[in-house]
């Protein structure tokens, strides 16, 4: 992903131009005072936690400040709390480098922090306690060039926009993709929500151990019915009706003639080689017959796949 590349590829020139070659169209003012020492003050350092938040949308006033948090808590909670962290990570590089009171109040660089920690806690990958973690580490290096290039970027008469977030962002990315693999990412055209992909993770994190636990017990010759064994009895009961509708002989066990019946009145007409095929899939300890557990079994394995199918395949394609 570009992340802030192109954005930053253009500003920074452009304000450079304009600060440099005299021309009559814009005014960008002059520069800020410096900023004061003076003793830190805690209530107002823990008020710049939201105000770095909001300062990705260039909001640093009280009302706009809590509007803009609150409206980020109901899009998103997982990523207003790991916004928030990720502000916290900037006062405390700030902290360490002795940045001034004044400055960590506005919370002017805490949008850098803000966007890693939301990048790689979320949106780019799966929030859990390791990409969370993560996130918050690159926050944290990202706040520090924040700090450090700020004096570099000011004998320019430049900002640093968002140039910290990208190169933290994007060197984040080229090292967890060689030396932590199994932090899997979202892929690009499915990025929603931190909260989608989480539910879509926790359906894939199902499915996987559901089919490792039948696996096991199929190397270590156990044939056993896990759902089956887990429904309740009413969804037992509606799986027995539909059996018992199938089962025409009444017998306790379908037949491949029984199964060809009603799958020919549901519209569905298989060839021979098809049905067979089917049948064998079913008959899982190749009796020749389908017991109800069986045929339960099945049942709820395509309805669990196919009820998280989207969740299930849209995290690994």
């Amino acid at each position: 992903a570009p992340l802030g590349i192109p954005f930053n590829g253009v500003m920074l020139p452009f304000l450079l131009l304009l600060a440099f070659v005299p021309q009559p169209f814009f005014d960008l003012g002059p520069p800020p005072p410096p900023f004061p020492a003076g003793a830190i003050d805690g209530f107002r350092l823990v008020q710049s936690l939201p105000i770095g938040l909001a300062q990705v949308f260039f909001a640093d006033k009280l009302v706009s400040v809590l509007l803009v948090v609150l409206g980020v808590a109901i899009c998103t909670p997982i990523g207003a709390v790991v916004g928030l962290l990720g502000c916290a990570m900037y006062l405390l590089a700030g902290l360490l480098l002795g940045a001034k009171p004044d400055e960590l109040y506005m919370g002017l660089w805490g949008y850098n922090a803000a966007l890693t920690a939301t990048a790689i806690g979320g949106v780019f990958y799966t929030p859990n306690r390791l990409s969370i973690s993560i996130g918050l580490i690159c926050a944290f290096l990202a706040s520090i060039a924040s700090i450090l290039l700020a004096p570099l970027f000011s004998l320019l008469k430049l900002p640093v926009l968002s140039v910290p977030f990208a190169i933290v962002t994007i060197g984040c990315f080229l090292i967890l993709q060689r030396s932590l693999p199994s932090l899997v990412p979202v892929v690009l055209h499915t990025v929603a929500s931190p909260e989608e992909h989480r539910q879509r993770f926790l359906a894939a994190k199902e499915t996987i151990a559901n089919f490792r636990q039948q696996l096991r017990a199929a190397l270590q010759g156990q044939q056993r019915n896990i759902l089956f064994e887990r429904a309740t009895p009413a969804i037992k009961g509606d799986l027995r009706y539909i059996f018992d509708a199938i089962d025409r002989d009444r017998s306790g066990f379908l037949s491949t003639q029984e199964l060809a019946t009603h799958l020919h009145q549901a519209g569905k007409v298989l060839s021979e080689g098809e049905l067979t095929y089917l049948f064998n899939c079913m008959d899982r300890d190749s009796s020749g017959a389908i017991d109800f557990e069986e045929f339960g079994e099945l049942m709820l394995r395509h309805q669990r796949l196919m009820s998280r199918y989207t969740e299930f395949v849209t995290y690994f394609l």
